[in-house]
């Protein structure tokens, strides 16, 4: 844990969210969130989601895209270097420093939901997703209901994940 101080008064943090052993493309990034937080002002923190498919010029790679940098540099650089590649990357497009990340796959995503006992959403429309993907690579039906909603993980998880009949955004 980095202790704030006068001198080193901001934290920049990367929030990283991949599928895990669960999906056919474990390491692949999908979900990317700058975080910045400024000691000086500690009611404010300044969030970017960086679009999954935004296509970056790597060091090490050349053009690709962002989601794609730890997964295809990790057996090479390890998984350290892998992922200060990509901190190194993100901070080119933020103009900043990034020196912290945070990696989270499908299943400690469920289990953080659980931890805080599950998470109030309030559904704007009617979500209906015939071909959810399963753990044994199959599908199922998602079918959640518009209005306020208590999810546990895995209900969030596939509220969050669904986009077959709504979109990435």
């Amino acid at each position: 844990v980095e202790v704030l101080t006068p001198e080193n008064n901001e934290m920049n943090v990367l929030i990283l969210g991949v599928g895990g052993s669960e999906n056919s493309a474990p390491n692949l990034t999908d979900s990317i969130m700058y975080i910045h937080y400024d000691g000086k002002d500690p009611a404010s923190v300044t969030t970017i989601s960086v679009p999954r498919d935004l296509f970056v010029q790597s060091s090490i790679l050349g053009k690709t895209k962002i989601n794609s940098l730890y997964a295809l540099t990790r057996k090479s650089l390890g998984e350290e270097d892998a992922f200060k590649h990509l901190m190194d990357t993100v901070g080119t497009i933020v103009g900043k420093e990034i020196t912290h990340y945070v990696l989270i796959d499908f299943d400690g995503f469920r289990r953080l939901i659980d931890s805080v006992g599950g998470i109030d959403i309030d559904v704007p429309k009617r979500l209906y997703d015939a071909a959810y993907p399963t753990r044994n690579w199959g599908y199922t039906v998602v079918d959640i209901p518009a209005g306020l909603q208590h999810f546990d993980g895995d209900k969030a998880l596939k509220y969050a994940r669904s986009r077959n009949s709504t979109s990435d955004f």
